[in-house]
């Protein structure tokens, strides 16, 4: 059902094998990142969202490039598939690369993590290098994601 591209975060069908070992083993914000990004490469919307705060701000290279508050979660899927439908995109795939720096602050946390973007558009393969930086909060207990940008370099086409 849903194969669109992820900018956090995002956003399609595989991560690298050591970060993800090396992330599983935190408990902390970068397992609940680990949990976000894992939960939408299986197309599992519902947990990709749920591992968002129902306040989550988001920022994207898709316009509007902002959303925030309650529904921004599907206000931004919804933006993010026209977006990749209007520009033929398909097989995207998002792969962690390596944490680049992990923050908790009490009930607060922040990470920052590089992040590979591969999709053919109208059938040729593009790469986009990027990174993506999140800021977490316990709620109930549990780090949710509270908001997260995605810092993507121009996309190249890959021959």
């Amino acid at each position: 059902m849903f194969k669109t591209k992820l900018r956090l975060a995002l956003l399609a069908a595989g991560l690298a094998a050591a970060p993800a070992v090396a992330m599983a083993a935190d408990s902390g914000p970068a397992a609940t990142v680990n949990a976000f990004l894992d939960a939408f490469n299986r197309g599992d919307i519902k947990a990709a969202q749920a591992t968002n705060a129902d306040d989550v701000v988001i920022i994207d290279e898709v316009p509007p490039h902002v959303w925030r508050g309650p529904g921004a979660f599907q206000a931004w899927l919804g933006d993010l598939t026209k977006d990749g439908q209007a520009n033929g995109q398909t097989d995207e795939k998002v792969t962690m690369g390596h944490l680049v720096r992990s923050q908790v602050d009490g009930d607060t946390g922040y990470a920052v993590m590089t992040v590979t973007f591969t999709y053919r558009q109208h059938g040729r393969r593009t790469i986009e290098p990027a990174e993506i930086a999140v800021a977490l909060g316990k709620r109930d207990g549990a780090w949710k994601i509270t908001g997260w940008a995605w810092a993507g370099t121009v996309p190249k086409a890959v021959h």
